[in-house]
This record gives structure tokens, C-alpha cells and sequence, in this order.
């Protein structure tokens, strides 16, 4: 997150879902992984800081299995 926070342009980076956290997609779900916010002279300037930021981010995500685990 901290490169994509050092992006010119870049006002702020949030991260707002946290790890073990259940991603439901949407409609289903109401959550967003985080925003990014950026602020330039104009707009295609901004859609450019708002990529490259995206670019430098790594998004893991992974199966969540629900049951019980047999020992």
C-alpha cells in the first residue's frame, strides 16, 4: 500500500477490509475492498493516478472453507 500511496496525485490510500474477513460479491455483499482517492488538474489526470496507484497494490484473496475441520 505504500507505493501506491507515494503515486503523484494520490491523496490517500484505504484499505478497509481486513484479513480472514468474508468477501460476498455484489449484489449479495455491501462492502468495498477500500478507495482510493486522488486529486489533479484534471480528470484524465487523475484516472492516470488512480491506475498507477491500482497497479502497485497486490490483492490476495482465498477460498474461505466453511465446515468443520476433522481431527
Amino acid at each position: 500500500m505504500s507505493a501506491a500511496s507515494k503515486v503523484k496525485n494520490i491523496d490517500e490510500v484505504l484499505i478497509s477490509v481486513r484479513e480472514g474477513y468474508e468477501l460476498i460479491p455484489l449484489p449479495e455483499g455491501a462492502s468495498y475492498l477500500g478507495f482510493i482517492f486522488a486529486t489533479a488538474k484534471n480528470p484524465a489526470l487523475v484516472e492516470e493516478a488512480l491506475r498507477a496507484a491500482y497497479a502497485e497494490l497486490t490483492i490476495v484473496v482465498a477460498p474461505l472453507w466453511k465446515g468443520q475441520v476433522v481431527a
